[in-house]
């Protein structure tokens, strides 16, 4: 760099060394600083800018010539041009204790008193051009007092150019090294990512927009047969089944048009023709301008994954075809059902048939006078079963309706306490009548009306099912009916003392033929609880405390709108 210097000297000359410390911005600073530190008695600083006063707080200078100050009882006077964004700053300054003072002067006596200062006190000033550069640093002033007194400086000005120099230079030097950090990094990075790629168990490839391979891992070319050298170079069609050859071109013309890379399930063939499925999935790698420029794509091994496809594909048919057997099988079941059904509905009706006239001649038999005490008992047997056929007869037929859904409720207001009461003493008759060697008791328990809307007929045949049961289980004892309501439904229950219900049967009570008998079918309180079921409500039955008998009991809802 050539520098073309033009001195103006008052009283003193200047020496090649004195030039050669000002071209270079750092020893500029540096003669200024060791001026500043010379100063005797008074120190003249000149801004241009505001702006440099600011970098004069940043980088120090200021607290350097407070310490002069302080330390060397120097006066110090900056003279800045007018700025009100920085008169904060400079109130706060002078208020501090100390010899340095800001002073704001107008631009046009900021020239004016640079020219005094040139006339009367020895001075240099030099203009440095870079001919190379076509550009020019603007003047730095350097200037003392000459007299018999102690030295004084007036440090005239660094121009903003100097310092934006200095300052560019120190950040061309940290970007530099934040470059190199960044290489560093990079290179590491690389590195690692090359380990990863070769070292990972995934089949990976990276190819051309043309389907071309440029790189691959050891494990792609050994699952191919092919070492890597001979892998690179070859076409992506060159490693793909006939069977997917039209999928991996669909899938190529996909990505160049959308940069985007579907997973897809591609069958792959090894060099020696065996071919085998894979997942592909990847990422599309661009250049510098963003520009497409190839794909890096992980294939993974999916064999075992379809041979359990096939195995579950093989499964599932075998189900099918186990189902459609199933179904054939429910089929014919549900043919016999109902063949079942219509059997046991015609056997009930034909048994029902002859019944009538059993039970009518017997009857009439019986009441006939005469001499016929002989054939009573014979005529009582033929009462009695003629009666149990019609029992069995319609537990057929309501088991029928149950399974079929036909069972018909029908609904009619009526006082729930005087039915049962009347049950009571039907019953009551009869046990006294039939059953002379148990010794029962039956009790009535009922404390005012209640109302119900419910099928008469069939809460009756519940209630005489409940105390024909009760006394089954009783020989000796008490058995109680009460009813009573509770909230919006009807509680009736049936409690005995008698032997109570096994707990192994307990909870299969109501299932058809529980706790069939020499005297019943079992059915009597299956179809009861499918009555009670049908009225909205609930049954169940529970031993007695102390196991002293048991209990049956039902609710139903006093208004049943069902």
């Amino acid at each position: 760099m050539e520098i073309d210097t033009e001195f103006r000297i008052n009283q003193t000359e200047v020496t090649p060394h004195v030039m050669e410390t000002i071209v270079n911005p750092r020893k500029a600073l540096k003669v200024a600083i060791d001026l500043i530190e010379s100063a005797k008695t008074e120190i003249l600083v000149m801004l241009s800018t505001a702006n440099a006063f600011r970098r004069q707080e940043k980088t120090g200078l200021l607290d350097l010539l407070k310490k002069v100050a302080k330390e060397k009882d120097v006066s110090i006077r900056i003279l800045v041009p007018t700025d009100n964004a920085i008169r904060e700053l400079s109130d706060r300054i002078n208020k501090e204790p100390g010899k340095l003072h800001i002073q704001f002067i107008e631009s046009t006596l900021q020239s004016k008193i640079s020219i005094l200062i040139v006339d009367r006190i020895c001075s240099l000033i030099a203009e440095l051009k870079d001919d190379s550069k076509e550009t020019s640093y603007e003047a730095m002033g350097l200037t003392t007092y000459s007299s018999s007194n102690p030295i004084v400086l007036s440090h005239v000005f660094i121009f903003e150019s100097l310092w934006a120099e200095l300052e560019l230079h120190e950040n061309i030097k940290e970007s530099n090294k934040r470059l190199q950090q960044s290489n560093l990094q990079l290179s590491s990075t690389e590195k690692k990512y090359k380990n990863l790629y070769e070292k990972s168990p995934s089949l990976l490839r990276s190819i051309t927009t043309d389907g071309i391979l440029t790189d691959c891992n050891e494990a792609y070319a050994k699952s191919l047969g092919y070492t890597k050298e001979e892998a690179i170079g070859m076409s992506i069609f060159d490693h793909t089944a006939e069977r997917s050859i039209e999928d991996m071109r669909n899938d190529l013309k996909k990505w160049k048009k959308t940069q985007q890379i579907s997973r897809i399930e591609i069958w792959m063939k090894r060099k020696d023709g065996i071919i085998f499925p894979t997942l592909l999935t990847g990422t599309s790698l661009f250049d510098e301008h963003g520009i497409l420029i190839g794909r890096t794509v992980a294939l993974t091994d999916l064999t075992e994954i379809h041979k359990a496809r096939l195995n579950l594909q093989e499964r599932e048919a075998r189900l099918r075809e186990q189902f459609e057997e199933l179904e054939k099988l429910n089929k014919k079941l549900e043919v016999q059902d109902k063949m079942q059904k219509e059997f046991i509905n015609v056997a009930a009706h034909e048994l029902r048939t002859p019944i009538q006239p059993i039970i009518g001649l017997a009857e009439s038999l019986r009441d006939k006078k005469g001499d016929i005490s002989s054939q009573t008992n014979l005529i009582d047997v033929i009462i009695k079963s003629g009666k149990r056929l019609q029992r069995v007869a319609e537990n057929i037929l309501d088991v029928t309706r149950i399974e079929s859904n036909t069972l018909k409720i029908n609904k009619e207001q009526f006082n729930i306490k005087d039915l049962i009461y009347d049950l009571f003493q039907d019953f009551n008759y009869h046990l006294h009548s039939n059953y002379k060697e148990k010794d029962v008791e039956l009790k009535f328990e009922a404390k005012k009306d209640i109302f119900v809307t419910a099928d008469r007929a069939r809460l009756t045949q519940i209630i005489m099912n409940l105390f024909h049961n009760a006394l089954k289980f009783t020989d000796k004892g008490v058995i109680t009916i009460s009813v009573e309501r509770i909230d919006d439904n009807v509680l009736v229950k049936v409690k005995d003392t008698g032997t109570g219900i096994n707990n192994d049967v307990l909870s299969q009570l109501f299932t058809k033929f529980a706790i069939k008998s020499e005297t019943g079918t079992g059915l009597g309180l299956f179809i009861s609880k499918n009555i009670v079921e049908a009225h909205g409500g609930n049954m169940w039955t529970e031993n007695n405390m102390g196991g002293k008998g048991a209990t049956f009991a039902f609710t139903i809802p006093a208004n049943w709108n069902a």
